[in-house]
């Protein structure tokens, strides 16, 4: 069952990297467009070497956001802490670089003619980037205040009634967007949250169809399942399959005599007792039907699957339920077959086998074993 932590920590990794996702399409962005602006406005001729200062800084943020996101997912998983800062750095690094540009645009006479669409795209970038950008903390309050404030910082410089204007104007559109941003954000986390929600209930849901309500073990629904998809696996690697069919003896004597409050309880004693021996994650038991259970063993032989089953008649005798000051002991009987999978043969075969054995252990006198090969 993963814990607070380790849901905080996918949500945090969850949001990286649909921020990573989201500004992927940026990274393609701002070269071509500073480009374009330069050499229409004709910058790129009248200050060749700003020009081309400008160009190679976007084109070293393009290429690190690029390179950075082909290897993010990993670095999310691996080393949170940098992928959080070179995510955020390679973010902030070209809108800081559009705010200085506008801003030096306002005073330098070579830029002047810059100035207007700067400031245009500056606008652009801080609405519509941040929003875009704005499921994360940080980078929704970091980015707008980037791109507008050194135009803020430029206009109060030299404090003219057009200039106070223009900055009170990016002040409240600066305000406007982290107000729409917040309700982006939470929109953003709300939908992740009810997403989440709904996904573990569908993970409940599946765990409780395939779990048995008494036992609290698999079904024979998800039994049957296993054994399919482990019989498909077996005959792609040459390997065996075995299946443990177990029926508790006398059970209906139990009922008759002790009630079926007391045989539930014989019921879940015996599913405990034989998982107890069951120490490799691929081994399976079930609750067949009933009093029956099956086990299910992949890459085990014949002496490792009679071996274990002698294990679980001992586990199994040495269960004691107590019921009304009265201690209850059961027993079991065990039927083996084990298989390797091929073409002429199906999952069906074998437990047919494992059931047939099973009977046979009846007949000889039960709390026995049977292997299909003697039966």
């Amino acid at each position: 069952m993963p814990t607070e932590r380790d849901r905080a920590l996918r949500r945090e990794q969850q949001g990286m990297l649909d921020l990573a996702q989201r500004a992927k399409r940026g990274s393609y962005l701002h070269l071509p467009l500073w480009l374009l602006l330069a050499i229409w406005t004709g910058v790129a001729t009248r200050a060749p070497v700003f020009f081309w200062i400008n160009t190679v800084l976007f084109c070293i943020t393009t290429v690190a956001r690029l390179r950075l996101h082909s290897r993010f997912a990993r670095l999310v998983i691996e080393w949170p802490q940098r992928a959080r800062v070179s995510g955020f750095l390679t973010l902030m690094t070209p809108c800081l670089q559009w705010g200085l540009l506008t801003a030096v645009a306002l005073y330098w006479p070579p830029l002047q003619a810059l100035f207007q669409p700067l400031e245009l795209t500056a606008v652009g970038l801080a609405t519509a980037g941040s929003v875009v950008l704005s499921i994360n903390r940080t980078v929704r309050l970091a980015y707008p205040v980037c791109v507008l404030g050194p135009l803020v910082v430029a206009l109060l410089a030299t404090p003219t009634s057009a200039h106070l204007l223009q900055a009170l104007m990016a002040l409240i559109l600066l305000v406007y967007v982290l107000a729409a941003t917040r309700l982006v954000h939470h929109d953003y986390w709300d939908a992740h949250e009810t997403r989440t929600e709904l996904e573990v209930r569908a993970r409940n849901l599946e765990a409780l169809s395939f779990t048995d309500a008494l036992t609290q073990i698999p079904n024979r629904l998800y039994f049957e399942q296993s054994l399919s998809r482990d019989w498909a696996g077996a005959m792609r690697e040459g390997r065996s399959v075995t299946v443990l069919l177990i029926d508790l003896d006398h059970f209906k004597h139990i009922n008759d005599t002790y009630g079926h409050s007391c045989g539930d309880a014989c019921l879940k004693a015996a599913a405990r007792a034989l998982r107890a021996p069951l120490h490799r994650g691929t081994d399976l038991v079930a609750r067949y039907g009933g009093e029956e259970f099956a086990i299910l063993l992949v890459g085990s032989d014949e002496a490792s699957g009679h071996t274990l089953a002698q294990h679980l008649l001992r586990s199994v005798a040495a269960a004691r339920i107590f019921h009304q000051g009265q201690t209850i002991r059961i027993a079991c009987s065990i039927g083996i077959a084990t298989m390797r999978p091929a073409a002429h043969s199906t999952p069906a075969d074998l437990v047919n086998q494992a059931d047939k054995a099973l009977y046979e252990a009846k007949q000889q006198g039960r709390n026995r074993v049977v292997i299909a090969a003697a039966a």
